[in-house]
This record gives structure tokens, C-alpha cells and sequence, in this order.
């Protein structure tokens, strides 16, 4: 059957992965072509056989429909796409000189052409023109950076982000262009954060053998950073073999003979267990040294002397939960008592079961004793409601330690100065984190709380689910769920979902049935209009970003656009006047840090600068200009990740099958929880089943119970 032709014709650009079929000795040629969408079969007489693997092309043709290769371009003429260009475009973009975006920097790249970098350190007449009253400016923050430019517009050219581009200058300095053309798999190996793929390209420019060791090193070195995004502080040898020997297309047998022999550089060799059971697999070599460091200053603390005798902790709780007017349960008694005896404690417990209660009455008698103490949380919504409830500072974890030069100010050689420290939604704590917090807490008494069926931490670990499980730490757990004793249906839907079990519905935990995404999208925006009328308390919580009823769209639907001036924030997001964002990255020159949210309240219309009230336990202003409007996301609807931490009087949850690699038992549980009074599901019952059915809360793989074990 012969192919079908449109008679509408295509332009296409991409870079060629390989030749399905010739050149033959006509010149006919098919080619796989790699573009920003995917893939893209292409076909042509003479028109494709001068270019090789590796190059970017551009062109156009006609599609057609081919009965077994499906959709393919026909090309009536292709060329060499000018990616040098895209890339140096690029660069200026987003280096953040004030007024100069995109558009105005294609302008000045199509003034000056490839050499536009070089004409503005020169000063030439050209470039003056075209810059006008920011030429100055420009000039003076590119003539000391001119070879981190023309590195960065290179890797600019593959699709490689500011932030990534810098770190790859800061290990490769002026050798950086050098690297990328002769050996850019190092640019994996040495540097964290470069996608395979885009080294791949790389290196099939340069002409790299498929089967070189350096392409499958750097192919395993990926497959352990992405089970270390996954969670996992350590992989199994034959994950990792299986893993490597996909990405590279090369057989198992060739990778596993590589990889048994030599280790990367900033990879450790990690051995599970003993005789025949035992499994040797990679850690990074970091978070292995963390998680074992982690574990020997734990076992250390846990060997003091108790803080004080179990009679007069028995006294002063039963003294402040009495002056508060509050009746403990047994539960939380224990807990309170344990917290002041022992050098380290955990406190956990499911929400609802009054972990906040008995951390006023802690801190109560810490205060008698005359204690410093210090309270802090993961996150600044968590940090608030520390201290709105126990009438002290808190603050998040990262201000707590404080930072410097991207570095902690507080570690085992300048400890914290304090005697008591307290740390909410320690589930959120992932290895790194825990080991710095730990390596500073001294001498002080520190107490965890949390809940480890929540959703575990965004890095490696499973730091306070492992504490729990092993026992080593004295633990006491709440189970009693007061707040459902209140009238909230929240508690015992949440209970359901962590049994493997549907929700039961009602006042306090609603569940409203849309099937169609776009329907899910419109039904939670008119919840959040009806809710809105009644209380500011509202956050709507979704699974993911992508799809009508994803973050994304919904914040785009909810902002505040039309009424006054705009602005861009990450991901080309445009926020107003009015509208609520968040902060995505750590800043600790500013002393703000991701999860602290925020209201827009200015908009420079000259500058495009954005002032943010940001919310918390001290509220202040903070000015984003340049490139720091890029650490700022919309906020009306967050991540459930990103709303970890918090609580709100009402939560509106999207449920969607499109988000079905996201969707799993511990987030449906945070979800949900994160309600303190009514909760409304709005979506697909599937999609909950699916996620009920997806129990996660222990699939990761860590080594801190074993240590801590040993």
C-alpha cells in the first residue's frame, strides 16, 4: 500500500540520531530525527545524504502517512540548522540584563551575527547601536566573563539550562569548550544535573564510538543519579547494568563487564548483607558518606545521660498540660515525658493525634527549665503553625543553620547555641539535610516529630521512617485521632486511604465525580470561587503540573491577569498584582528558601521588577529583579510535594488518570491531611483507586536502618 501524502507542507528541525536506511548510491536517505517534541522519521532523495549523526538540520517537506512507519516527512530541502545562534540568543536572554528578553536578544544576535559576543566586549560601532543605553552596562558585566560566555552559548546551543550552565563552568573553567567537543561525557561524571541524552548528542557531534567506556560509565553514573531522584541513597549492581545497557543500546553483557571493573569517580561501592544473600550495588558517594555519618551521630546521642529524671518530667507535664487546660491521653503524656528525659526522642503520630499539643506542653516546661530552645520545620508554613502554637520563634531548618557561600553557618565546629531543639515534619527531611542538622544540634537535646506515612522527602532517604522502624531511638506513637473526635471526617478518610481502603464520603471529606479533565479544571474553579466568598483559607493541591487540571492551568486561570501590569516568573509563568507565589529555590543571601510563600503586591512596569510580601512568622518585603523572578512560581494551586508541611482550612484536590506516574498511597494521604477542616475531591474515582492501590510509603532503598542496626 503506498503512503499517504498531505498536501499541506511541514518544517521540521532536529538533530539526527541515525540512518534508518542509506545514503544509498542515489542519494535516497531515511533518517530518525531528534526534535524538541520527540521523534521524527524523515526521507529524501540526495537532500539528506551530506549531513551526519550528531548534526542539527532544518528543513521542510510534506507529510506522509506510511502503513508500518507511520508519519514521515517527505523533504524537499534541508539545510544545517544555525543551533550556534539559538544558543548564543539564548545566553543573552536569560543572563539578565534589564530589558533585554528573548525577543530583544534575537534582535541583537541577528545586528551583530555569531560574533556578537566579541563585538560587545570590542565595543564596535555595530554593537553600541544596537545595545544604545544599555551598551555600558553590558559591556561591563561581559568583558570579564567573555570566555564563560562563549562556553555558556555553546551549551546554551544543546538546551542546557543558566543554572546547569554555570555549574559545568565552575568545573570546567576555560577548558569548558574543550570538554564539550573532545570528552562531554565528563560533563555527566563530573558534573551533576546533565541529562545522558544531552551528552549523547554531544558526543555523536564529536564522533564519540557508541561503545566507548566513557559513554557506558557515564551511562550507569546516570541511572544512579536518577534512583537517587527517585529516592533511593543506594542501587543494585544489576539495576544499574540493565539501566545503562538501555540508555546506550549496548548489550548487558558489554556493560556489566565495564562496570564491574572500574567505579566513576564520586561513586561508592556499597555491599547489602551477607554471604550468599549479600548485594553489592553504587551509591553517590556524598549521600553515602552523609547516611553513615547520619547514623554514627545518631547511635552517639542516643548513649547520653538523660536530661532530667522521669518524676520531674511527670511533674511538669502534668503541671503545663493542667495550666493550659489541656487533658492529655496517655499517648501524649508518654510522649511529653519521654521528649524532656531522653537526649534524643521522636514523636509520631498519624495528623489529628495532637502531636502539637504535646509539643506546647514541651516547650512549656522547657521554658521552666530555663532551656534555650529552638523550633523549626522543613518548611515556613509548618515553621508558622510551630509558632503560632507554641508562642515561640520557629523557623525553617535551613534559617536555623544558616547559610553562607552555599554552606551551612551552623556545623559540628559551630554548633547551634541552644540546649533544646525541636524539629516538625521531620518526614521531610531527607538524608543530607538530617546529617547537617544533626552535625550541628552538640550538645542540645533534640526532639523529631512527624508522620513517616507521608510523603517521603524530595531527596534521597527515608530518614524518619527508618528512626522509626528500627527503634534505636526512643519512640513513642500517637494513635488516638482527637480531631476527628471534633467532627472531621478528614482523619478517618485518611486512615482509609493508609489501609489500602476508599475514603468514606461526607461533610469534611467530599468527593465530587468529573471525568473529563477540562471538567475536573472548570468544577475546582468554581469551587474555589464559592469557597473564596467564605474564608482567604483555601488551597487547591494537585497531583501534578501538566494537563488542564494541573498546576500549570489552573494558577494561569486563577491569576490576576488583565487587572494591572505583569510579569514573568519560572517556566514563563505570568503573574499580577494580587496573586499568591512561592519560592522554588534556596536563597540564603536573602534568607529565603523554597516552600515560603508570598503575595505579589508591586509590579515595576519599567523593569518588570516584582515585589513580594512574603508570609510567615516575620513578614517582610523582598524585590525580585532579573533573574531572581525566575526563583518565584504562581501559587494558587500547588504541587501536593510542595504543600507538604502546611495546612489549610480548606483543600481542593484534582484527580486525574494523566497524572498516573505521580499518583501513589502516601500523596493521596498528604492530600488530604492537609485539610484541618474540609476536604473536596474533584475527579476521576480511578484515579483514586490507582493511587490507594500504589503503596510506596517503603519502596525506597536506604542503608540508614542497617547502620543504625549494626
Amino acid at each position: 500500500m503506498a503512503a499517504a501524502a498531505s498536501k499541506t507542507g511541514k518544517a521540521f528541525a532536529g538533530r539526527i540520531e541515525r540512518f534508518l536506511s542509506g545514503p544509498s548510491a542515489d542519494g535516497f536517505a531515511i533518517v530518525k530525527l531528534t526534535t524538541r517534541s520527540g521523534n521524527l522519521t524523515i526521507k529524501g532523495r540526495g537532500t539528506l545524504a551530506s549531513f551526519r549523526v550528531g548534526e542539527a538540520i532544518q528543513g521542510k517537506g510534506t507529510v506522509t502517512v506510511h502503513p508500518r512507519f507511520g508519519t514521515q516527512i517527505d523533504v524537499t530541502d534541508a539545510w544545517a540548522a544555525d543551533e550556534g545562534a539559538a544558543g548564543l540568543t539564548r545566553w543573552i536572554a536569560e543572563a539578565g540584563f534589564e530589558g533585554i528578553g528573548p525577543a530583544r536578544a534575537k534582535q541583537i544576535v541577528e545586528s551583530l551575527g555569531a560574533n556578537a559576543l566579541e563585538q560587545i566586549v570590542q565595543g564596535t560601532s555595530a554593537a553600541r547601536s544596537i545595545l544604545a543605553a544599555r551598551f555600558p552596562a553590558v559591556q561591563a558585566y561581559l568583558a570579564p566573563r567573555y570566555a564563560e560566555a562563549t562556553a555558556g552559548a555553546l551549551l546554551a546551543s544543546y538546551g542546557i539550562g543558566k543554572t546547569m550552565r554555570d555549574k559545568v563552568y565552575a568545573v570546567f573553567g576555560a577548558e569548558t569548550i574543550q570538554i564539550v567537543k573532545e570528552d562531554p561525557y565528563a560533563l555527566i561524571t563530573r558534573v551533576e544535573g546533565i541529562a545522558f541524552k544531552t551528552a549523547d548528542d554531544l558526543a555523536k557531534a564529536a564522533g564519540i564510538d557508541t561503545a566507548s567506556s566513557s559513554r557506558i560509565l557515564a551511562a550507569a553514573v546516570d541511572a544512579l543519579r536518577t534512583e537517587a531522584d527517585e529516592g533511593h541513597s543506594w542501587t543494585p549492581l544489576s539495576t544499574i547494568i540493565s539501566q545503562a545497557a538501555s540508555r546506550t543500546g549496548l548489550s548487558v553483557r558489554e556493560v556489566a563487564d565495564l562496570v564491574a571493573e572500574e567505579c566513576p569517580d564520586g561513586v561508592a561501592i556499597i555491599t547489602i548483607g551477607d554471604g550468599e544473600d549479600c548485594v553489592r550495588g553504587w551509591a553517590i558517594d556524598k549521600i553515602a558518606r552523609r547516611e553513615e555519618a547520619l547514623a554514627r551521630r545518631l547511635l552517639q546521642m542516643t548513649r547520653r545521660d538523660k536530661v532530667i529524671s522521669k518524676a520531674h518530667a511527670e511533674d511538669l507535664v502534668a503541671r503545663h498540660s493542667a495550666a493550659i487546660g489541656i487533658e492529655l491521653n496517655e499517648q501524649q503524656r508518654m510522649a511529653a515525658i519521654t521528649a524532656l528525659c531522653e537526649p534524643v526522642a521522636i514523636i509520631t503520630g498519624l495528623p489529628g493525634t495532637g502531636k502539637t499539643t504535646v509539643l506546647e506542653v514541651i516547650t512549656l516546661a522547657w521554658k521552666e527549665l530555663r532551656r534555650a530552645t529552638l523550633l523549626a520545620s522543613p518548611t515556613g508554613k509548618a515553621a508558622q503553625r510551630m509558632a503560632e502554637a507554641t508562642k515561640l520563634p520557629a523557623e525553617t531548618v535551613h534559617r536555623m543553620l544558616g547559610v553562607e557561600d552555599g554552606q551551612f553557618v551552623h556545623n559540628a565546629s559551630n554548633p547551634l547555641d541552644a540546649q533544646s531543639i525541636a524539629i516538625d515534619e521531620s518526614s521531610m527531611l531527607d538524608i543530607s539535610l538530617a546529617y547537617s542538622m544533626v552535625s550541628a544540634v552538640g550538645g542540645a537535646q533534640l526532639l523529631l516529630l512527624g508522620d513517616p506515612e507521608q510523603l517521603p522527602s524530595v531527596d534521597a532517604g527515608r530518614v524518619l521512617g527508618d528512626l522509626v522502624d528500627t527503634g534505636v531511638i526512643p519512640t513513642v506513637r500517637l494513635t488516638e485521632v482527637r480531631r476527628q473526635a471534633e467532627g472531621s471526617l478528614v482523619a478517618a478518610g485518611a486512615a482509609a486511604v493508609r489501609a489500602g481502603e476508599m475514603p468514606e464520603w461526607g461533610p469534611g471529606l467530599e468527593f465530587v465525580e468529573v471525568n473529563d479533565n477540562e471538567d475536573i479544571a472548570n468544577a475546582v474553579l468554581a469551587l474555589h470561587a464559592a469557597e473564596t466568598a467564605t474564608t482567604d483559607d483555601v488551597q487547591i493541591l494537585a497531583p501534578g503540573h501538566a494537563a488542564e487540571c494541573g498546576t500549570r492551568a489552573l494558577n494561569a486561570e486563577l491569576s490576576n491577569k488583565g487587572k494591572g501590569p505583569s510579569a514573568r516568573v519560572a517556566g514563563g509563568a505570568e503573574v499580577c498584582v494580587g496573586d499568591k507565589v512561592i519560592q522554588t529555590i534556596n536563597d540564603g543571601e536573602r534568607q529565603v528558601f523554597n516552600g515560603d510563600t508570598g503575595v505579589v503586591v508591586a509590579i515595576d512596569v519599567s523593569s518588570a521588577a516584582i515585589t513580594v510580601e512574603m508570609c510567615g512568622p516575620t513578614p517582610r518585603t523582598l524585590e525580585y529583579t532579573g533573574t531572581k523572578r525566575g526563583d518565584l512560581a504562581p501559587a494558587w494551586a500547588l504541587s501536593i510535594h510542595k504543600a507538604q508541611g502546611s495546612e489549610y482550612e480548606t483543600v481542593i484536590i484534582p484527580m486525574t488518570c494523566s497524572h498516573w506516574r505521580l499518583l501513589r498511597r502516601s500523596l493521596i494521604n498528604t492530600g488530604i491531611t492537609r485539610a484541618k477542616k474540609r476536604c473536596i475531591i474533584v475527579g476521576q474515582k480511578r484515579a483514586i483507586r490507582q493511587a490507594i492501590a500504589n503503596n510506596d510509603a517503603r519502596s525506597r532503598r536506604t542503608r540508614l536502618a542497617a547502620l543504625l542496626n549494626r
